[in-house]
């Protein structure tokens, strides 16, 4: 079985959720925790990377704690107030946050 790994962000409010989990061959691992900043429809575009750049900053560690660091990673993301059309910009956000660390297969 190939090594997956699943991020969850559920972002609202003044905060935002992480939850980890890595499927595998020798079963499944998990690990959540909380970041300060928020992701909400009034957050302008241009600082959505730096505000998911902030809120990964302990992903890397959480991901080699799990021993999912060479990982494909597969990222969800809920945050409230956000329309079709902010889309794009989410997901170019995303990419930008993550690319330092990780191969994102799919948001």
């Amino acid at each position: 079985m190939t090594q997956n790994t699943y991020v969850g962000l559920d972002s609202g409010g003044t905060r935002t959720n992480v939850i980890i989990r890595v499927e595998d061959a020798d079963g499944v691992r998990k690990a959540q925790y909380e970041s300060t900043d928020s992701l909400s429809g009034s957050l302008d575009p241009l600082l959505m990377s730096e505000t998911l750049q902030r809120i990964t900053l302990s992903l890397p560690g959480k991901l080699e704690d799990l021993d999912a660091s060479n990982s494909d990673i597969y990222v969800w993301i809920s945050a409230a107030g956000y329309t079709e059309r902010t889309r794009s910009h989410m997901i170019q956000a995303m990419k930008g946050a993550l690319d330092n660390f990780a191969q994102v297969r799919a948001i």
